[in-house]
């Protein structure tokens, strides 16, 4: 009861104590929406990237096992789909090696050699350029990084997803 004619007593009062309520509220609010954007954005792009890289993948197995030939591919992929910047792959971000479903990807030694390659994992970098919480992110922080795995066996590409909300085994389809 008594809390319902404090609050009856704050709307009623025109003394100006609703000015200094104000003045912090709208920081505050515009604070919370800054912050809602830059997770939004972060997410998208986090799911961009990873769409980028499953996309780079799947093509880069095509070409399997020229190496020349799956690094290209992957890159062409990368390079065509600018949305959130120029995105370029470096050789380390494009392994080559073989897939098994009991031990995942394992690379090969001689990453320019086709002996033993029947698969590729390729990792997209894609910096991230936010706009209110880039003074307390870390330069690694900004950089968001996603993997795909695509193998060819047999003639059949199998193509694996390395996302934490969603997965697909297509050895055990059909």
């Amino acid at each position: 009861m008594m809390f319902y004619a404090l609050l009856r007593r704050f709307c009623g009062d025109r003394s100006g104590a609703v000015l200094p309520f104000i003045v912090v509220l709208i920081p505050a609010l515009l604070l919370v929406g800054g912050a809602a954007t830059d997770i939004s954005q972060l997410n998208a792009q986090r799911r961009y990237t990873q769409s980028q890289a499953d996309l780079a993948a799947q093509s880069a197995a095509r070409h399997l096992p020229d190496p020349v030939a799956v690094r290209a591919a992957a890159r062409r992929v990368v390079a065509a789909n600018p949305r959130f910047g120029d995105l370029t792959l470096a050789d380390s971000d494009i392994r080559l090696g073989s897939y098994s479903p009991e031990g995942g990807f394992v690379p090969v030694a001689d990453q320019y050699s086709p002996a033993g390659v029947t698969a590729v994992e390729v990792d997209v970098p894609s910096p991230f350029d936010p706009i209110l919480l880039g003074p307390v992110l870390s330069d690694d922080a900004i950089l968001v990084r996603r993997k795909a795995v695509a193998a060819q066996s047999s003639g059949i590409a199998l193509f694996m997803l390395r996302n934490r909300l969603a997965g697909l085994d297509l050895q055990h389809s059909g």
